[in-house]
């Protein structure tokens, strides 16, 4: 039997008739950040680390979930099990809200936190993959938050470590690039560490 559920992606909602439980949303979040950010191939460059995805989290979430149709929001299906928001504040990680339909139709809240943490946790059974945050420092003790599977992380970190030696010690894409490959560095450890304590 079908689990629907409606995926409200930055202000963008998408409808997918199967697998709309937990452990189903992780897999497409997984799959949209999978698509959303991919190192990039055929040779390094100076500028970017990561191939340029028009569009966004909405246009990655389509590419990551083949089975996602563009829906008019939440309330247009009412038929549907779970609710799922991704969004987005400047300086913030990547959030997910869910709102599970409880036996008398009603809604109520079925988890907030973290969308790395949401895949982390219920990503598990349909094989999603890991996810690592990456909080790159900006000016003034901000931070910007990017995701990207364990396997993209692992070369976006290398590419950035190699591009540090680009560059002398007077030039500032040196101490970027060193940001960018600690961030992924810190990102990739922490996601080693809370396995390791999972299987302890």
């Amino acid at each position: 039997m079908a689990t629907r559920a409606t995926y409200n992606i930055d202000g963008a909602t998408f409808y997918c008739h199967y697998d709309g439980h937990k452990a189903g949303a992780a897999a497409r979040f997984a799959g949209m950040i999978a698509a959303q950010n991919v190192p990039i191939t055929g040779g390094r460059n100076f500028t970017e680390l990561t191939e340029v995805r028009r569009g966004g989290w909405p246009f990655a979430f389509i590419r990551g979930a083949m089975d996602a149709e563009a829906s008019d929001g939440h309330r247009a299906h009412a038929d549907t099990e779970y609710r799922y928001d991704m969004f987005e504040n400047p300086g913030l990680p990547p959030r997910v809200g869910v709102l599970v339909r409880d036996g008398r139709g009603e809604w109520r809240q079925g988890w907030h936190g973290k969308l790395a943490d949401f895949v982390y946790e219920f990503g598990a059974p349909l094989g999603a993959p890991v996810i690592v945050q990456a909080a790159i420092p900006r000016d003034r003790g901000a931070f910007r938050y990017e995701l990207a599977t364990l396997k993209h992380a692992i070369v976006i970190e290398e590419m950035a470590r190699d591009a540090v030696d680009r560059f002398d010690g007077t030039n500032p894409n040196r101490a970027i690039y060193r940001d960018i490959s600690d961030a992924w560095a810190d990102g990739i450890a922490a996601v080693r560490d809370r396995r390791a304590l999972a299987m302890a």
